[in-house]
């Protein structure tokens, strides 16, 4: 089930999961580390263009 609900559109809302839904509907595989990986680059991503920054 959990397979076929990331695979719906109209059920699917990728990282707005609660942590809750995802263990009750099977979805810690598939999405477990999905937003620690997104602010990882973010902070990456303002280290790296406050590097520029600086003359």
């Amino acid at each position: 089930m959990s397979y076929q609900l990331l695979n719906d559109p109209f059920q699917n809302k990728g990282t707005a999961f609660t942590t809750a839904e995802r263990r009750s509907l099977g979805l810690e595989a598939y999405c477990r580390l999905t937003f620690k990986r997104l602010i990882n680059r973010l902070s990456k991503l303002t280290l790296s263009f406050k590097r520029k920054q600086r003359p």
